[in-house]
């Protein structure tokens, strides 16, 4: 009888940088570990502000984000997804439920389950633009924003990282749709007058 060998995990876009114009590049990281907090009515009311994990505060603002390691992204009155490059996904969880220690609320590793792309250059805001709604001006979509939308028809969360960088974060299954649909989308960007 042959041998059985267990299967390894693999990424679901191989790492790399892809440049698609002078303007334009996409960017796979290699696999980040995701942890998606969730706190209690009766904790929110408990200033989670005060909550450090790995010496990061918890963003008190809704659509805010807050880092470098792990990077904290507040989503929603009552959930955050945190995320840290290099790092093993049992390691961010252990950090942040030592952070939440005697704390209502729920700690899920998704780092098998989400995927993502960055994107840099002077056209990232010009390609997003074509598949969301989202006003990306530096004024309304800060370096320190984030959001959960609808992009591509997928629904994506979207962290600017810098003035002409994001991070796009979609579930795994989606995410060569994602990436070919970025790569297809910038046709033309760095023909525009």
């Amino acid at each position: 009888m042959p041998e059985v060998a267990p299967l390894e995990p693999q990424p679901v876009l191989p790492p790399g940088t892809l440049t698609l114009s002078p303007r334009l590049r996409l960017t796979v990281p290699p696999p980040l570990a995701w942890v998606r907090l969730q706190l209690s009515a009766r904790e929110l009311a408990a200033a989670p502000a005060a909550l450090r994990v790995g010496g990061i505060p918890l963003p008190d603002r809704i659509n805010r984000w807050a880092g470098p390691i792990p990077v904290i992204c507040r989503i929603a009155p009552d959930l955050w997804m945190l995320q840290a490059s290099g790092m093993e996904p049992a390691r961010l969880v252990a950090m942040t439920a030592t952070a939440c220690t005697g704390r209502a609320g729920a700690i899920t590793d998704l780092s098998d389950a989400l995927a993502t792309i960055a994107l840099t250059g002077d056209d990232a805001t010009a390609l997003l633009a074509r598949g969301c709604g989202l006003d990306l001006s530096p004024a309304a979509f800060p370096p320190d924003a984030c959001t959960r939308t609808r992009f591509a028809q997928l629904a994506v969360l979207v962290r600017r990282t810098a003035i002409d960088g994001y991070e796009l974060t979609v579930e795994a299954s989606a995410a060569r749709w994602l990436y070919d649909w970025l790569v297809d989308a910038a046709a033309g960007l760095d023909h525009r007058e």
